[in-house]
């Protein structure tokens, strides 16, 4: 009888250490928010990674994860349900009716929450034949392909094709690889050529726009439609990033100056259809 209540204490015992171990993993386990934007390259996810850790790790058990590549971003969108997650309004947009998600927050530059791209040429370069040109682009080629189709233009951009595009790091490279003669075209924001005409005003002048994008929301936070208290309390963070210097370094770094609350979801969900449409072509369930 001795024998058999030591035994059955000895597994009491074991059961209540394992539940407090996993009670303990679970609450040290950090808040994860997993970042996934093809429309910058993903060589500066290291960096941004570290800033933006940086700036979490002064609030609490939080972590910021880039993730390289489309399937895999989707598959922790439709798994990780605790997680925070940030993407382009357009990628959203596409599987945004399959999900229990809803859009929290988007970013702002110069006080707008969108943005469009362009095709800029060298003007002393007159583009005769579009299936042999080079175009440099510091998002994705998948990407770069969907916004030149859907892209208001007289020109054929419809013909262009992976192998003519230049993947450069950001969207001042791809303008500067024109100036240079590296490519002949670059796709590029608005807010980018303003900013070569501050920083390269020379180069800046030998340059014209020959297409335009319809207008996109920018980058945009993405939760749970009933966000736990710990989710809300970093999504309030991620929305007060610009006070702080630690916070304005990783905003610096995806091109924003700011974050908004998404006060008419439906509003804000009627842009970027077109894209969202394009790039879902080829999609794999």
């Amino acid at each position: 009888m001795r024998s058999t209540l030591k035994s059955i204490s000895l597994k009491l015992a074991f059961t209540l250490v394992m539940m407090a171990t996993s009670v303990q993993s679970f609450a040290q386990s950090p808040l994860t928010i997993y970042f996934y934007n093809p429309e910058i390259n993903i060589n500066r996810n290291s960096i941004l990674k570290h800033k933006f850790d940086q700036f979490l790790a002064t609030f609490g058990n939080y972590q910021f994860q880039p993730v390289s590549d489309q399937a895999t971003f989707e598959h922790l969108v439709r798994t990780e349900n605790q997680a925070l997650f940030m993407m382009s309004s357009w990628l959203f947009h596409s599987f945004r009716k399959e999900l229990t998600l809803e859009a929290q927050l988007v970013g702002m530059k110069n006080g707008s929450i969108y943005y469009k791209k362009l095709l800029v040429l060298n003007k002393a370069t007159p583009i005769t034949d579009w299936a042999n040109i080079t175009i440099a682009s510091a998002g994705t080629k998948k990407y770069s392909l969907a916004v030149l189709k859907g892209m208001q233009s007289s020109h054929k951009l419809s013909n262009i094709h992976a192998d003519q595009l230049l993947i450069v790091p950001k969207d001042v490279d791809a303008l500067l690889a024109v100036g240079f003669g590296m490519a002949q075209g670059a796709l590029s924001t608005e807010d980018s050529f303003d900013q070569l005409k501050t920083l390269y005003q020379n180069q800046y002048d030998q340059l014209t726009v020959v297409g335009r994008s319809q207008v996109f929301p920018r980058l945009t936070v993405v939760a749970s439609n009933k966000p736990s208290k710990h989710q809300e309390k970093l999504i309030t963070l991620i929305n007060q990033m610009s006070e702080t210097p630690s916070g304005k370094i990783p905003l610096s770094i995806l091109g924003l100056d700011n974050w908004k609350h998404i006060d008419n979801a439906d509003t804000f969900y009627q842009s970027g259809l077109q894209i969202s449409q394009g790039l879902r072509e080829g999609r794999k369930p």
